[in-house]
């Protein structure tokens, strides 16, 4: 079930993002789980761009303020990965 609503909704919001000439693409932070395992496969399945530029697990208990929220720690060293998943993607060397 969980799955049918994450695709459903990535695809709502692609819709209207593409009715306005916007380019949807879904930017996860990091996790403590692998809740955002969920989003990357629905996101495959529907054909869109569902970005982790830390994979889930990857950063310990340390770099997060609660189980969500990262430390200034933890919000650095997701800033620069995004900066260079962004760079990349883009090809902005």
């Amino acid at each position: 079930v969980m799955l049918q609503e994450s695709r459903a909704r990535l695809r709502n919001l692609d819709r209207l993002c593409r009715e306005n000439g916007v380019e949807f693409v879904l930017v996860l932070p990091p996790a403590l789980t692998e809740r955002n395992d969920l989003l990357l496969k629905a996101g495959v399945l529907e054909g869109v761009e569902v970005v982790a530029p830390i994979a889930s697990r990857s950063l310990g208990p340390e770099f997060f303020l609660d189980n969500f929220h990262l430390t200034e720690k933890g919000a650095t060293i997701f800033t620069e990965a995004l900066d260079r998943d962004l760079r990349t993607r883009f090809g902005l060397h």
